[in-house]
């Protein structure tokens, strides 16, 4: 058989940071990886089968609970539909490179990760994008994974450590969290000793309120 071996530009920096942030959480990087309720293994790995072949193996799967396979855990349906848009070769290798390609050009069309990176969608509506996509990453609106009544996902991480890498990511050594605004007047409020008023600016201040 010819090789069909897809030959495309690889990730930029960025999109490989966001790739590897996510894979740790959804397949600890093994593009190899099955979803594990399916016992009956595979003849040989992942990368060394077509598209068509994992096709197949993924139909076989669905009886299991789940068709997820790889490093970015496509179901069955979206790989169709990637293969599809993407109007890739079903005799193309399913490598490393092409899954992360087919990821990353998905996440471009659907989640918004170029405008993310370039500055047009918020971290917040970013990372619940993502949390659609992928189920161990939490919807930032619950903290739970999008996924989270299915009985087969949960969140493996929290939506703080979600959106600081995001905007790590995004800014890289210009990143700066900004300090949330915090009123005196909330219950439980404890001021900074730093930015405690000075008894010279207590009186002027009630001074001016006379």
């Amino acid at each position: 058989m010819a090789d069909k071996t897809i030959k495309r530009p690889p990730p930029t920096t960025q999109e490989r940071q966001v790739l590897d942030y996510i894979g740790q959480f959804e397949s600890g990087g093994d593009y190899n990886i099955i979803y594990s309720g399916y016992k009956k293994g595979l003849e040989k790995p992942l990368t060394q089968m077509t598209i068509k072949e994992v096709l197949e193996l993924q139909e076989k799967m669905k009886s299991s609970g789940s068709s997820a396979v790889g490093a970015h855990q496509f179901i069955n349906s979206t790989l169709k539909e990637e293969v599809d848009n993407q109007n890739i070769d079903e005799n193309s290798l399913f490598t490393a490179d092409l899954q992360d390609d087919l990821i990353i050009t998905r996440l471009k069309r659907v989640r918004g990760l170029n405008k993310f990176l370039n500055g047009k969608l918020g971290t917040h509506e970013f990372a619940k994008n993502l949390s659609k996509e992928f189920a161990s990453l939490p919807n930032p609106e619950t903290g739970s994974s999008y996924y989270d009544k299915d009985g087969l996902n949960k969140s493996l991480t929290d939506t703080e450590d979600v959106l600081t890498t995001l905007d790590k990511i995004k800014y890289g050594d210009d990143y700066a969290p900004t300090a949330p605004a915090v009123s005196p007047d909330m219950e439980g409020y404890t001021p900074n000793p730093v930015t405690q008023f000075q008894p010279s600016l207590i009186s002027q201040f009630s001074e001016l309120n006379q």
